[in-house]
């Protein structure tokens, strides 16, 4: 087991799927809120993006699956998937969350990075929950019909998943209601007992 790891967040970004998967890892980690000590992280990551995770032996490293594989691979090599095809498909599903369903998200919640026009920002935000409805669409096919977004087995990709789950449930209920895939793989990990530990802590 490591010594206190350090981490930098921002509260509801998808640097909630690290904290979670921290939580669930029981890893000793010590989370930093970006705007309460940005300078410190502008020293290990000048970029300043989170989440930001500081090693006990010193690695600096930045993106959130890049951490969550880490981590995986240093404390529960079974998470990243149990058999080469296993693995394969949760590399698939964490770029596919990293890259499509992100993206949609990221056009909803920050239009300014499009344009700096209101009308065209607002345009954008319309746009966006055409995109997020057809990236959860996508989701909801490709997720299985077991507990977890791969089968029985909880992976990586399930705490990146989550953060998207919570996005949308944010958004509209409706989103994931409407989808019973989703909305049961939300529920279940919502009751699993590092949910608890995991946003309590951050909410502290």
């Amino acid at each position: 087991m490591p010594t206190e790891m350090t981490l930098y967040t921002i509260n509801g970004s998808c640097s909630d799927a690290v904290v979670a998967l921290c939580a669930h890892l029981g890893l000793p980690v010590e989370l930093r809120e970006r705007r309460d000590h940005d300078a410190d992280l502008a020293t290990v990551n000048p970029s300043r993006t989170v989440p930001t995770l500081v090693t006990d032996d010193g690695l600096t490293l930045t993106e959130t699956t890049a951490i969550l594989n880490h981590l995986a691979r240093s404390f529960a090599a079974e998470m990243l998937g149990r058999t080469p095809a296993m693995r394969a498909r949760n590399d698939e599903m964490l770029s596919f969350l990293a890259t499509s369903v992100y993206n949609a998200f990221l056009l909803r919640f920050r239009p300014d990075r499009s344009a700096e026009d209101p009308a065209a920002q607002q345009a954008i935000r319309a746009m966006s929950d055409a995109e997020i409805a057809k990236v959860l669409d996508m989701l909801e096919t490709r997720i299985s019909n077991q507990t977890f977004a791969l089968g029985e087995n909880l992976t990586s990709s399930d705490f990146f998943l989550l953060v998207m789950l919570n996005w949308a449930d944010r958004i509209d209920g409706g989103l994931l209601r409407s989808r019973p895939k989703l909305a049961a793989h939300f529920e279940a990990l919502k009751e699993m007992p590092f949910h608890a530990r995991a946003f309590g802590a951050q909410a502290a």
